[in-house]
């Protein structure tokens, strides 16, 4: 996930489940090159495919993450506080706080055929009361 959040797109691909979870077991990792590298070093170490060598694994997990160059800027006391001042804070406005060809569209909703949705086991659902208004 940290992965797509500093890059916009994902360590891995494929074009089913298949040829994605291949990916994940031989294909090399690519980071863009506008990656710095307290940043590659930290992706690489979570990504690591060994899970014994991956970053933050052993007993001291936590505490090598946080020693990651990537996150030295942070105070770890004022986080656990919960005394950080967030780099970016939110508009009231919640509009504004979205670029407006974003915000200027139309939503679409991208419904399922319902031979698919016929597949599904609707007793994963027996709990849920979500109710269309209007």
């Amino acid at each position: 996930m940290l992965f797509e959040m500093l890059t916009g797109e994902a360590p891995f691909d494929g074009d089913n489940e298949d040829a994605l979870f291949r990916s994940i077991c031989k294909q090399k990792i690519r980071f863009p090159r506008w990656c710095k590298t307290d940043t590659v070093e930290l992706l690489r170490g979570l990504l690591n495919r060994d899970p014994d060598k991956r970053l933050g694994s052993g007993p001291s997990g936590i505490e090598e993450v946080k020693k990651q160059k990537f996150f030295r800027s942070i105070s770890w006391g004022a986080a656990e506080d919960r005394n950080l001042q967030p780099p970016i804070v939110p508009k009231k406005n919640m509009l504004q706080n979205f670029d407006q060809d974003f915000t200027s569209k139309a939503p679409k909703l991208t419904p399922q055929p319902k031979s698919e949705v016929a597949k599904i086991d609707q007793s994963q659902f027996a709990e849920f009361d979500f109710v269309r208004q209007g």
